[in-house]
């Protein structure tokens, strides 16, 4: 589900691409929040089917992005 802007719907086969987390859903007009950097709960972060935050961590710590237990 790519938007016009780049956007896409992580799966467990693109977790390579992930460049940020997206804070909440989308507005009406699709806008969201998307953090760059920063830390995370990994009990608080909500994955796609078949993920864990665990799965992330490795992909995150190359964007400054990174998850706590």
């Amino acid at each position: 589900n790519k938007t016009a802007d780049g956007i896409v719907k992580t799966t467990k086969d693109t977790i390579a691409d992930v460049y940020g987390v997206v804070a909440a859903d989308s507005d009406e007009d699709g806008n969201v929040v998307i953090y760059l950097t920063g830390e995370f709960f990994a009990d608080a972060l909500i994955c796609p089917a078949g993920t864990t935050a665990d799965d992330f961590k490795a992909v995150f710590r190359k964007l400054n992005l990174f998850i706590k237990n």
